[in-house]
């Protein structure tokens, strides 16, 4: 089978990713499943391994957002072939016990506290498509740990794939419950802001969602329709003024302050805390570790009663983000730019989403979401 394998940091970027001919995976442990897959995502990760930014194994197939179908199931397995599955690429201690370098016993302490996107193992790298081989090829092996079965209306559909971006932002929703989110403000249209934005249209909020990008803003607009307001990225001179951003954001939403503001782009927390309502909660959900550190002023926080929530990956909360993209997601099917075949991936996927091939630098992307069909 051709697999999309990235190669390591020693060969310049250009070449660190290559479509090369493999053997198909083969089965080896009880729980293991053999899945052919549909489709898998091309995800801002997969743009920051081929540049050097974020680790992953040499030699891995790349593609940890991925779907597909059962071919082949163990005898302790709890998918039977035929079935339409979800990977989520992040294996805890529960989900391949066989796996774990202690093997089915002693799991972690953040399993036990049931932090499971703590994992300690996962820590060490165990996700499936960036340390274990993973979606970016016709078949591959995952535990059945780690398999969701697509419920009816979504199997076999592009839209599955979403499922691991939304779960984490299920992640955070599910840190939130309880909250009353009337107005919230996504800073990044990115695919992750743009499908929070989604998710928080699905319970009828009203969003704003600020882009740097002109051609993203237009998207997005379209996209989101008549509930939701695109504007440019924070105004540079109010960005270090608490007053002058209270009043930036109150003009977004009609006088009122959001109850939720989201970084979606990492390096936003000071000025998101500064954004929003008394009472209200800001979401890191972006990672930028090039970013100034955030300064947070703890008498507001204190004194304004606000929440700063971190939100990893979505552990535990596939079966939600499943539900979510079940119920239909507003606009969700125009997320996605193209679906291309994975001999069109160096040439027009990583291209669009932000890494050109043929030179290994980073380009401005052009699309939000590229899917590969199988």
């Amino acid at each position: 089978m051709i697999a999309l394998k990235f190669t390591d940091l020693a060969h310049p970027p250009r070449q660190r990713l290559r479509l090369s001919d493999c053997e198909r995976p083969r089965r080896v442990n009880p729980d293991d499943v053999l899945i052919r897959v549909t489709h898998a995502g091309i995800c801002g990760t997969d743009v920051h391994i081929a540049l050097g930014g974020h680790p992953a194994t040499p030699g891995i197939t790349l593609g940890h957002e991925a779907i597909g179908v059962v071919e082949e199931s163990g005898m302790n397995a709890h998918v039977a072939p035929g079935e339409h599955v979800a990977i989520d690429p992040n294996l805890a201690c529960d989900d391949a016990p066989l796996l774990r370098p202690s093997g089915l016993e002693n799991r972690c302490a953040a399993c036990v506290d049931g932090l499971m996107s703590q994992c300690e193992w996962m820590a060490r790298g165990t996700t499936i498509g960036i340390f274990r081989d993973g979606g970016m090829a016709s078949h591959l092996i995952a535990p059945s740990g780690a398999l969701h079965r697509v419920p009816d209306g979504l199997a076999g559909r592009a839209i599955a794939v979403l499922v691991e971006p939304l779960s984490c932002i299920e992640n955070s929703l599910r840190q939130l419950r309880g909250s009353k989110i009337r107005r919230a403000l996504v800073l990044g249209g990115g695919p992750m802001g743009a499908l929070y934005a989604m998710r928080l249209l699905q319970e009828h909020a009203h969003i704003a969602i600020c882009e740097q990008s002109p051609a993203r803003r237009d998207r997005l607009g379209e996209i989101l329709g008549a509930n939701s307001t695109v504007t440019e990225t924070i105004p540079q001179p109010t960005l270090f003024d608490p007053g002058a951003l209270a009043e930036w954001a109150c003009g977004l939403f009609d006088g009122h302050a959001p109850d939720l503001v989201v970084d979606a782009v990492g390096g936003l927390t000071t000025a998101a805390s500064n954004l929003v309502r008394p009472g209200g909660a800001v979401v890191q959900l972006g990672m930028n570790q090039r970013a100034a550190k955030a300064e947070i002023d703890a008498y507001e926080l204190v004194r304004r009663e606000k929440r700063i929530i971190g939100s990893y990956i979505g552990k535990g909360c596939f079966p939600a983000a499943l539900q979510s993209l079940r119920r239909g997601l507003p606009g969700v099917e125009r997320l996605i730019d193209a679906e291309i075949a994975l001999s069109d991936v160096l040439t027009q996927g990583f291209p669009a989403m932000g890494f050109d091939s043929s030179s290994g630098l980073h380009q401005a992307p052009l699309a939000l979401k590229v899917i590969v069909r199988f």
